[in-house]
């Protein structure tokens, strides 16, 4: 697969390319920009993903700001709706054990604004 690797103040974490990609022009500039699915793993059993964009810019694509969607969902699809990203995954009712299978079906609704990737709560 392919890897990423991210650096914060406090810790490195590593990120593969999970897919559910969508290219379309997200900060409305005329070009195609590019939204995924990224993976990350804990030492314990989590495993987080995030959606993130890769905007297009004069020399390739810049990565702007990821966002976390949840650990150790399903997702189903990412898809380009009202000018916002919308990205639709089974995940578990919030009083159920992580080792329940996700079932549940759930919605997150993104867009670019200023070059930053922002959740749209609904």
């Amino acid at each position: 697969g392919i890897y990423v690797t991210a650096t914060t103040s406090s810790s490195t974490s590593k990120f593969q390319y999970f897919g559910n990609e969508l290219r379309v022009d997200l900060d409305e500039d005329n070009t195609e920009d590019s939204a995924f699915l990224l993976t990350s793993e804990s030492s314990g059993t989590g495993r987080f993903y995030y959606v993130v964009v890769a905007l297009n810019a004069n020399d390739g694509y810049v990565g702007i700001n990821g966002i976390l969607i949840g650990d150790r969902i399903i997702p189903q699809s990412t898809e380009y709706k009202n000018n916002e990203i919308v990205v639709t995954y089974l995940d578990r009712q919030q009083d159920e054990p992580m080792s329940k299978k996700p079932s549940f079906k759930n919605y997150r609704y993104f867009k670019v604004m200023n070059s930053t990737l922002v959740e749209i709560i609904k």
